[in-house]
């Protein structure tokens, strides 16, 4: 429909998603805060939060880390707030990461396993063996040799399976 505000904003993404895989993550940004303005117009939390994570993938990207951990964690309140547990997932996934790139390594494990523990309650497999490899690698990090290996094996197991 001409004048749909939220088809419009869902273009944006598309839009900006398409800039992000080529590496454009200025326009990839521009096309995220258009349809950010949009989604808060329309109060549509649920894709307000997509936006959110997209804009943080981005910044870590371009490893704006701090910058990309506010966005990932207002898309993961308004999941939590909306009781999407996808997203959540997804949410704690991404502030795994970005505290692990962070060398934060003792909250990135506890993202992880929150992630883990959510992945496995709504049976999402999506994912699992790296949420397990993440897991491992931040027990390496914080010397913790047995808990590294036991659960960087848990995720090669699961990504054999997968082949």
């Amino acid at each position: 429909m001409i004048g749909d505000k939220r088809q419009t904003a869902i273009g944006y993404i598309n839009i900006g998603y398409v800039h992000r895989l080529q590496n454009e993550f200025d326009l990839a940004l521009k096309y995220m805060y258009q349809a950010e303005e949009l989604f808060i117009e329309l109060n549509n939390e649920y894709l307000l939060s997509f936006v959110y994570r997209n804009i943080g993938s981005i910044l870590t990207k371009q490893k704006e880390y701090k910058r990309a951990l506010k966005y990932f964690d207002k898309g993961l309140k308004i999941d939590r707030t909306g009781g999407y547990k996808s997203g959540i997932s997804t949410g704690l996934y991404n502030l795994g990461f970005v505290n692990f790139k962070l060398e934060n390594y003792s909250e990135s494990k506890g993202f992880f396993e929150q992630c883990l523990d959510l992945r496995l309650q709504i049976q999402d497999k999506n994912g699992l063996p790296n949420v397990y490899s993440f897991i491992g690698f931040s027990n390496l990090k914080l010397n913790k040799k047995n808990e590294a290996i036991l659960f960087s094996e848990k995720g090669m197991a699961l990504s054999l399976i997968h082949i």
